[in-house]
């Protein structure tokens, strides 16, 4: 039950994360960013807003599943994947955009792997049925 608890604390600080990150992007993005690359930070904030919610529901699907009381340690690699994915995709998306900086830019499609890799982990869990050892 205490594994219930951080999935759906983590999905609901991703889904504010999204929410503020979305705004930001429709009503504050142009003070972050000079006019000759306004185009490209929106193009690029609108792909990190979009990852981030939907693995913010995907979080929340972790959460059910081990709310649900199966437990298993592919649904919890799986959440652990798409955190790191909405940190490393989105996250640095985010923060290279709103400073106009090049942070860590090759760890953006690693990011991205996490989320694939989230997604497949999700499909063994539910192939597995929550039938294997389950997670602490």
């Amino acid at each position: 039950m205490k594994c219930s608890r951080l999935w759906f604390v983590l999905s609901a600080v991703a889904g504010v994360l999204g929410v503020l990150m979305g705004s930001i992007k429709a009503h504050g993005l142009a003070s972050f960013v000079p006019e000759e690359s306004l185009q490209a930070a929106i193009v690029s904030m609108s792909s990190a807003v979009e990852y981030n919610m939907f693995h913010a529901l995907a979080l929340f699907g972790v959460a059910l599943w081990f709310r649900l009381g199966k437990p298993s340690r592919f649904a919890g690699v799986a959440g652990i994947c798409f955190t790191l994915g909405i940190l490393l995709f989105s996250g640095l998306i985010y923060f290279n955009t709103l400073n106009q900086a090049r942070f860590m830019p090759n760890m953006v499609p690693v990011g991205g792997m996490f989320y694939l890799f989230g997604w497949i982990f999700l499909g063994l869990a539910g192939l597995r049925g929550g039938n294997e050892a389950k997670a602490s």
